[in-house]
Order: C-alpha cells, then structure tokens, then sequence
C-alpha cells in the first residue's frame, strides 16, 4: 500500500481531525461512580448523550515515565486491545510526521481481516494525550473492523504517571455482565504498565 504526496497531506489532515475530534468527546463525558477494580487501578461508566453507546473509563498511577508508555504503545498498538479475540499475524507501520497509521491482518474466530488504526500523540499543557483510532481509508477497501476509539491521557507527577484510558465502541446498551467483563479487560490493559 501507497500514498501519494496529496494523499498523504489528507491523511495528516484526517489524523489531526480525529485526535481534536476525541479529544472535545472525551472533555464531555460525565463518568459514572469508579469501582476499585485492583489496588491501583479504577473503573467507570459513561454514556453518550443522544446515542446508545457506552464508554468505559479507566485509571491508574504507573511508575513508568511517559516517553516509556509512549514506547510500549508504538510497538504494539494492539496493546490497547488486551485478550481482543483475534491475532495480529502482521504489522505494517506508515510514519505521517510523529504521527501513524498501522495496517494489521489480523486472524480471528470469525475468519482473518485487515484493520487500519491511527495513532497520534500531542502535549497539550501538562498532559500528553494519545490518540488511537479504528479508520477506513480507500488504499485498504476491504478494512471491514468495526468503529473503535482508545484515548489515553498521561500526566506526570513527582514519582508517579497518571493514567486515564477512555475507551468508546459502537456497541449497543449491554448487560451488566458483559459491560463488567468490558471494563475488566480495560482495568487490565493499565496493568501493562505497573
């Protein structure tokens, strides 16, 4: 896969759109009560006015430092994805500045597909905000994943990283059991970097 010089300079344009896009969402959100999930990592619900998704919200205090999150990050976006029921079996990485776009063939359950996610990271007063988002671009028409967005906010104190991860998915109103089992799994990402 390719792009050309003018489609590059639209794909940096629609990079920087998504990560402003998410994060004027995430300013927005009201979370519900947190739930102590493990010692040091905390969970919350939030919904989407006028919309029936559901967010999920997790915190904690890491003892690595940001560029070390950061790190961790770009070299395996699916991080984020912790017990996501498929597999990367390949990883292409396309550098627009300081910002990216993966292309993985993944193998699931269901069959194997392609999925494009973005990446982007900026500092905006004293936290750094990263930006991971699920896309269709026309290089990659078969890309069929569905709608995804992770936004994780880093800030460092005297010894300590605070880490906010906002997780937002087109999935429709769930049953407490299976919104419980969303929000493990994302209480379970942050233990990646205790």
């Amino acid at each position: 896969m390719t792009f050309s010089d003018n489609r590059v300079e639209e794909v940096k344009q629609l990079i920087q759109s998504l990560h402003s896009e998410a994060v004027v969402f995430c300013n927005s959100v009201i979370p519900g009560k947190f739930a102590n999930q493990t010692q040091t990592i905390q969970v919350a619900k939030f919904d989407v006015q006028s919309s029936p998704l559901v967010g999920i919200i997790a915190k904690s205090l890491s003892p690595l430092k940001i560029p070390q999150i950061i790190f961790q990050l770009k070299e395996n976006p699916f991080l984020i994805l912790v017990q996501a029921p498929f597999q990367v079996k390949s990883l292409i990485k396309f550098n627009f500045d300081q910002n990216f776009v993966f292309l993985a063939k993944l193998e699931g359950k269901m069959g194997d597909f392609e999925q494009l996610l973005t990446f982007s990271v900026k500092t905006e007063g004293k936290q750094t905000i990263i930006v991971q988002k699920s896309i269709k671009l026309e290089e990659v028409p078969e890309n069929n994943r569905s709608n995804a967005i992770n936004v994780i906010y880093l800030q460092e104190n005297e010894d300590k990283t605070e880490i906010m991860l906002y997780t937002h998915q087109d999935i429709k109103r769930v049953p407490a059991m299976i919104y419980n089992l969303n929000a493990k799994k994302r209480g379970q990402v942050l233990e990646r970097f205790e």
